[in-house]
């Protein structure tokens, strides 16, 4: 059994070692039950083992074992909650990276249905879908806005595997991308800052409203904007999927585009959790070197580089809002929570 999470390791995609090392995880986790609320991994996995008197996770099958992973959405909020992780306990236990190797073990060792590589091969290529769907946004968002549960949407899952009541958000009439290049020029009397923005899938063909609102914000604190590049995805789809290959070309791709912005005095701001974690920790374990090690310490969440220029001095935000303003608001921060505790750690060692 051999606990690791680097993809490089000669045992990574060995399936027994995996399934040994996915054993030994199942029955810490199932003893200290800390992470039950979290996501449906938890209480399936606890089920398999509670029907056996000895409780042994052992005992669990390999299709059980799999179960398991395939309801892991890698939200990752069981890392942060988790008493037991790498550089802070001899367990070294990371049940994200964890589900991340099984499913490449699994594809690697010919247990992933071809349905399935199918679709990831096709669902996963989100730059080509996003543009055919937002240039026939209106028949795209008639199937994407159908009824969940209705027959349209039975069919989308019996071919394209998303379920048939999941909500799905539709596709923008305009890409982010146009209305940045069409948008009014700003003139910068206090320049704070300079920043690429990589805009991720969701706000470049989805929810082009979260850019433009972040656009706004960072100018009028002074911030110079640009796009990172051509619009392209982090390519998550594809790691999440066990098409390690894929997510490699992918990743490598663009470390050397952000690299480049960086080194042309650029930061890099993602609005989107999910990227930001990609750029800033998957990028360094599965392409590596300087130019993911340089585009890892310049990416910031979008809120993160706003703190960050307000604490720092010689520099401010204009804090005078008008208008509504909510008395609360619910910042999710999981992913970057968890930057934070993977890359602490790295930097401890």
């Amino acid at each position: 059994m051999t606990i690791t999470y680097d993809p490089n390791h000669p045992m990574y995609l060995d399936e027994a070692d995996t399934r040994h090392e996915l054993e030994r995880v199942y029955d810490l986790c199932h003893g200290c039950r800390l992470c039950f609320k979290f996501c449906p991994s938890f209480p399936t996995l606890f089920s398999y083992i509670d029907v056996h008197d000895d409780q042994d996770a052992g005992k669990m099958t390999p299709a059980q074992q799999d179960h398991v992973i395939d309801e892991c959405f890698q939200c990752k909020l069981c890392y942060i909650n988790c008493p037991y992780t790498p550089n802070q306990h001899e367990w070294a236990l990371d049940f994200p990276r964890l589900m991340l190797r099984a499913d490449a073990m699994r594809r690697e060792n010919g247990q992933m249905s071809v349905r399935n590589k199918v679709t990831t091969a096709v669902m996963g290529r989100t730059d080509a879908i996003g543009k055919v769907a937002t240039s026939m946004g209106v028949v795209t968002n008639l199937v994407m806005g159908a009824k969940p549960g209705s027959v349209v949407r039975k069919i989308v899952e019996k071919t394209a595997g998303i379920s048939s009541v999941r909500m799905l958000p539709p596709f923008a009439r305009s890409r982010f991308s146009t209305w940045f290049k069409n948008r009014p020029k700003t003139t910068m009397l206090n320049r704070q800052g300079k920043v690429a923005l990589f805009p991720t899938c969701l706000v470049e063909y989805q929810d082009p409203a979260i850019g433009q609102d972040l656009i706004k914000v960072y100018e009028r604190n002074g911030v110079e904007c640009s796009l990172a590049g051509e619009a392209a995805c982090c390519g998550a789809p594809f790691l999440h999927s066990g098409d390690v290959d894929t997510f490699t070309k992918v990743a490598k791709k663009n470390v050397k585009m952000l690299a480049d912005e960086v080194r042309a005095g650029n930061e890099i701001v993602v609005p989107q959790p999910t990227c930001g974690y990609v750029l800033k920790k998957d990028y360094l374990d599965y392409v590596g070197g300087a130019d993911a090690t340089l585009v890892a310490e310049n990416t910031y969440d979008a809120a993160e580089y706003l703190i960050r220029l307000h604490k720092t001095e010689g520099k401010s935000l204009d804090l005078n809002f008008t208008g509504e303003i909510p008395e609360t608001i619910t910042y999710h921060t999981h992913h970057v929570t968890y930057v934070l505790k993977t890359l602490g750690s790295r930097a401890a060692t």
